[in-house]
């Protein structure tokens, strides 16, 4: 299978398995993507504030099939990854309405939701990735990608 065919199937396709290292590269790789959104779509005039929800959206679904692949590779069923990224895009939602600081007291419940939801991302990320898999075939495949 050609490189560009696999990382088609990893980020566009929701079936089979990823191992430990495939899926902290793909977060690394996420990471590098929004840095670099960060940085260069307000170069070309997007508001620095709309930045987070874009780079976000464009990684909701990539991030829902490597997500679904690392749960499958570990024996569980990977509809479990739209809870997960669901919860990544209201973390986004939450930054697009506008920075923490800048939250009256009227909205300091949004701000502490803002906060609540970060940390779940993120535990829910790292408990993802620590996660340990089947080391033989599973009913979600023969072995991981």
């Amino acid at each position: 299978m050609s490189e560009r065919r696999a990382l088609r199937r990893l980020l566009l396709d929701d079936e089979g398995r990823a191992s430990r290292r495939v899926f902290w590269l793909y977060g690394l790789g996420a990471i590098a993507f929004v840095m670099s959104a960060l940085a260069l779509l307000p170069q070309i005039g997007v508001p620095a504030r709309m930045t987070p929800l874009i780079a976000s959206l464009a990684l909701i679904y990539p991030s829902y099939c490597v997500i679904a692949k690392r749960l499958q590779d570990a024996g569980i069923e990977g509809h479990w990854a739209i809870a997960v990224s669901g919860v990544a895009a209201i973390d986004a939602l939450i930054v697009a309405a506008g920075p923490a600081e800048a939250l009256t007291a009227a909205t300091a419940l949004a701000r502490a939701l803002w906060w609540w939801v970060s940390l779940a991302n993120m535990a829910a990320f790292i408990a993802i990735g620590l996660l340990p898999g089947d080391r033989g075939p599973n009913r979600f495949g023969p072995r991981r990608i």
